[in-house]
């Protein structure tokens, strides 16, 4: 519980919370920004994997919003859209577990 006594007490509070909101923001742009950097790092080396005669599968999933990403190699991609069921096998399971 908040105790007011001033005017100038909520200004300063507003003034934080909108601080607070435009860092959360930022972190958030820059959280999404390493994902997508290592994403494309995981599918790079898939390629390079696939490109010395190793097939590969990598799967992740945010359990935050229940979104899936996987890579691999052409045949490692092939199994995941055939066996997609696999994905929510896995999503299950870590929510079991976090």
């Amino acid at each position: 519980m908040f105790l007011l006594t001033g005017p100038n007490i909520l200004a300063e509070h507003h003034k934080f919370v909108t601080m607070d909101t435009s860092e959360n923001q930022s972190n958030s742009e820059n959280q999404e920004e390493k994902l997508s950097k290592l994403k494309n790092e995981v599918h790079s080396i898939c390629e390079q994997l696939s490109f010395l005669g190793e097939e590969s599968m990598f799967l992740s999933v945010k359990l935050k919003d229940a979104s899936p990403f996987f890579s691999g190699s052409r045949l490692g991609q092939a199994f995941l859209f055939e066996k997609s069921e696999v994905i929510g096998m896995f999503y299950n399971y870590c929510k079991l577990y976090v």
